[in-house]
């Protein structure tokens, strides 16, 4: 499984889509995973959460119940962090990733500028470039972290910079 991280709007999507369609890696989204497995564990309106803890178990079993139907390689995009409902910043606990079964990681990054006109574009409102920088800030550190302490290669790469999103899955 290769985890691919980012905050809102990074283009996790997009070169997850991508690399679906060349390389034939299976994608998930795991706030997709996370609604199939139970509606209400991730908010319809607005990214922010009221809970970290929750959600990320019903992620797990979602994917236990791909990889025993599909087995083989999957793409998972997702996040190291999550911003609150309260407005803080919460990483996921290493122990999720762990159960996971990752085996290597990629955390996308752009200037916060750019992430937030997209996410404002995408989502409507305006976003605070502040608390966007916080974010990534905050998602790459912890990505970092979960890749050292899960002995996984972990790629850091400029958001839509597809060739070397492709490279880095081989």
């Amino acid at each position: 499984m290769i985890f691919v991280a980012g905050v809102h709007a990074v283009g996790k999507t997009t070169l997850c889509k991508q690399a679906e369609q060349i390389k034939g890696i299976a994608h998930y989204s795991a706030s997709a995973l996370i609604r199939e497995e139970k509606a209400s564990a991730v908010p319809e309106q607005g990214k922010a959460v009221s809970e970290v803890d929750a959600p990320q178990r019903h992620l797990i079993c979602a994917v236990r119940r791909i990889l025993r139907k599909h087995g083989g390689n999957i793409l998972l995009d997702g996040h190291f962090s999550l911003l609150t409902a309260a407005g803080r910043i919460e990483t996921i606990d290493v122990d999720v990733f762990r159960v996971l079964g990752l085996e290597r990681a990629v955390v996308l990054h752009d200037k916060p500028e750019a992430i937030a006109a997209r996410w404002s574009q995408r989502d409507g409102g305006k976003v605070d470039t502040e608390m966007v920088d916080a974010h990534q800030k905050e998602e790459m550190r912890h990505a970092r972290y979960v890749a050292r302490v899960l002995a996984i290669p972990l790629a850091e790469i400029q958001a839509f910079d597809a060739a070397t999103f492709m490279s880095s899955l081989a």
